[in-house]
């Protein structure tokens, strides 16, 4: 009788965890992604560029030397602050005398827009979630 006894018990422990663990997960919800990435361009304007001389990178020069690959680009919540910081990319040959960079920074956390984003020390510039995809600066005349 004593093993019938210690089936039941088991038995009933085991339904008794799964019933727990479903009351558990079954309060939980999808709720989406809890960040996004900010992806564009910065774009150096106007003969404020030092071109390497193989026509490579590309970066900023005289009062603008602080602008080249691998400069600080931060992102700003809408309670000022710092969500997530990134670096330019590579400086590229733009249209007219210009310098393009891609902009690439992941893990911004969603829902704590609008946001602002800064290249170095140049000024925040404000954008929303829905526009995190295509985020377009320039500087210079």
């Amino acid at each position: 009788m004593w093993p019938w006894v210690f089936l039941a018990v088991v038995i009933t422990a085991s339904a008794l965890a799964v019933v727990i663990t479903l009351m558990v997960t079954s309060g939980e919800e999808d709720r989406g992604p809890t960040t996004f990435t900010v992806t564009g361009t910065f774009t150096l304007k106007d003969g404020v560029t030092a071109y390497a001389p193989d026509g490579g990178d590309c970066q900023g020069s005289r009062g603008y030397s602080d602008i080249s690959g691998g400069a600080q680009v931060t992102v700003y919540t809408s309670s000022g602050s710092v969500a997530a910081i990134g670096q330019l990319g590579p400086g590229r040959h733009g249209p007219s005398v210009s310098c393009q960079f891609d902009i690439v920074i992941p893990n911004v956390p969603t829902g704590q827009g609008p946001y602002q984003i800064e290249v170095s020390h140049r000024g925040k510039i404000g954008f929303s979630e829905q526009e995190a995809n295509r985020v377009a600066i320039s500087l210079g005349n």
